[in-house]
């Protein structure tokens, strides 16, 4: 029997996905406006989101929510390299986090916003996310998602500027953090589900999901791992790049 109709299978859905992406990360960058940008951006994106899961679209969810992070995390990264100070404005505390990142590309200074510096932070962090995301249907969890994709692609695109050339693009790609994010919203997308559709079984995650909830528990631990030593082998390979110029 075919599925009913529903527009979040058709490809101006996906279409809409992208521009609100878009809109929502370029305009109060470019105006230096933080203010209830964040909660828009996560409400937008949990609907998207949530009206495909709740057709039981799972695949169609996935496809919204990769489009949208990956949207984010390029602007993001672009806009942080073309305007940091603009960018500044937007991010919480943004010209201490830049002033922290650069000494630690440059001195070996503690990393800001990092496992090693900070490890009660960053679990709490993915305690809020998992339960935040069961007990609202997916919104903290987005929430705390596009905070992290923002602070990532901001990250990103200081290294970018910072190393100048081709290099730096390599140096912008921080695995560790992507391997989080794609954890993250793993977790995200299986967690939203029960509320989403009514169906509270455990059955669902440890059975029907069962694929997916290992795939993002093992980004999660992976990013986490190479979190805690990767950042200083990175540093010390792009470092001698900018030296040497």
């Amino acid at each position: 029997m075919p599925k009913p109709y529903s527009i979040t299978r058709e490809p101006i859905y996906l279409m809409t996905v992208a521009a609100f992406a878009l809109i929502t990360t370029v305009i109060p960058t470019m105006f230096g406006q933080r203010g209830i940008w964040p909660l828009i951006q996560s409400v937008a994106l949990t609907l998207f989101m949530g009206m495909t899961i709740r057709h039981r679209y799972f695949g169609r969810a996935t496809v919204v929510l990769a489009l949208w992070l990956s949207i984010q995390l390029l602007l993001m990264t672009l806009l942080s390299y073309a305007i940091p100070e603009q960018v500044q404005r937007v991010i919480p505390d943004g010209f201490n986090r830049q002033a922290q990142l650069l000494e630690w590309f440059y001195a070996g200074s503690a990393q800001p916003d990092a496992l090693v510096t900070a490890p009660l932070a960053r679990l709490f962090e993915i305690v809020a996310l998992l339960i935040g995301t069961i007990v609202t249907g997916g919104l903290i969890g987005v929430w705390i998602l596009v905070r992290t994709v923002t602070l990532v692609g901001f990250y990103a695109g200081l290294l970018l500027a910072a190393v100048g050339d081709v290099t730096g693009i390599i140096a912008a790609v921080q695995p560790w953090a992507l391997l989080r994010i794609a954890g993250y919203a793993g977790f995200v997308l299986l967690l939203s589900e029960p509320l989403l559709t009514g169906n509270m079984r455990p059955s669902v995650l440890l059975v029907k999901r069962r694929r997916l909830l290992l795939i993002a528990a093992g980004l999660l631990l992976t990013g986490l791992i190479f979190e805690i030593f990767l950042p200083e082998i990175w540093r010390t390979i792009f470092q001698p790049v900018i030296l040497n110029k």
